[in-house]
């Protein structure tokens, strides 16, 4: 990536971090309407076996509610009440859900390349398996990933079609293939910068969390609460971020 394009990443990061900070209530609520509960219920449900489908439900219900006001605020139409979030974010429910299928649908290789990895480095015995045969299971899995990882970036924005542009899921898909058309390493780099950014928040947020757990012996508490606190900053972060990525495609495309 060149010093032009490294320039231009850390420029979005700051822009999406400087509008999280304007707006933080506005994006964090929504995240803890959705997982304070989940994370409540999860103590007494998380052996039964529907509450994951349950608890992915409303995930997927989180994320399109915070898209939609991500978009409000983003595109400076003003930002919206609770009830508005939830209702008109949710409107796009079928055609989001069927993008995010297809989405998990081009993983499928590279989870497989994982499981391979996985099982070749490691003997039935649970030792390290020879150094060959760990190199031989890291190219399997690398190769077997090169399709996910290159239609994962083709494919990044089709959830954005969905609900801004009120594409159908096939258009959606074929919207963010003509986004990203020519542009793949470039995109690759400016997603670097976000997983950068994640993380150093998430680290942030992670070691005061395990140093009180330590201290207080309430590590399990508090590894709750760091998840709701780093999801409350980090999901909205990378839809802001993602959001304002599309929209720069979208101009320079015009």
């Amino acid at each position: 990536m060149s010093r032009q394009q490294v320039v231009k990443s850390w420029k979005l990061v700051k822009a999406s971090l400087g509008d999280y900070r304007k707006h933080w209530w506005e994006y964090s609520r929504i995240v803890l309407i959705v997982q304070v509960p989940l994370g409540l219920l999860g103590i007494w449900l998380s052996a039964d076996s529907a509450f994951g489908a349950y608890s992915s439900l409303a995930t997927i219900i989180m994320n399109m509610a915070l898209i939609y006001t991500v978009a409000q605020v983003v595109r400076g139409e003003g930002r919206p009440g609770i009830k508005e979030t939830f209702y008109a974010g949710t409107t796009r429910f079928l055609p989001y859900i069927l993008v995010s299928l297809a989405l998990v649908v081009i993983l499928i290789p590279a989870l497989l390349g994982l499981a391979i990895f996985s099982l070749v480095t490691t003997t039935q015995d649970g030792l390290a398996a020879p150094l060959g045969q760990q190199i031989l299971g890291a190219v399997i899995a690398l190769i077997l990933s090169i399709p996910s990882l290159w239609l994962g970036v083709r494919w990044l924005f089709a959830p954005y079609a969905v609900m801004l542009d009120g594409l159908d899921p096939i258009e959606a898909i074929k919207a963010s293939r003509n986004l990203t058309l020519g542009r793949y390493w470039k995109l690759l780099g400016r997603l670097l910068a976000l997983i950068i950014t994640i993380l150093a928040v998430a680290t942030i947020i992670a070691v005061p969390s395990l140093l009180i757990g330590q201290i207080t012996d309430l590590v399990n508490g508090v590894l709750a609460v760091f998840q709701i606190i780093s999801t409350s900053i980090v999901l909205p972060l990378t839809h802001i971020y993602l959001l304002k990525l599309y929209r720069s495609l979208h101009s320079e495309r015009a």
